[in-house]
């Protein structure tokens, strides 16, 4: 993936963090996002030097495990 296509999706998750939920992205947290199919998970985190993505594609016999979990966003 090129570099410029990862500055967009820090941004864009960024956004997600301060608009949907009115947090600071730049905080001490991780912020985890997970697609409709919950076969993917993205996480966001500010070191005090930049973002830091984070992305795990789950196995097929992991999303079970989370499917009782409602998201509070699916992107």
């Amino acid at each position: 993936m090129r570099p410029d296509r990862y500055a967009k999706i820090h941004r864009r998750l960024a956004a997600l963090v301060l608009s949907k939920f009115q947090l600071d992205p730049y905080q001490p947290a991780l912020f985890l996002f997970c697609g409709r199919r919950k076969d993917r998970i993205k996480g966001l985190l500010w070191d005090e030097t930049g973002f830091l993505l984070l992305y795990e594609r789950l196995s097929i016999s992991q999303p079970k495990a989370i499917q009782k979990v409602t998201p509070a966003y699916s992107f």
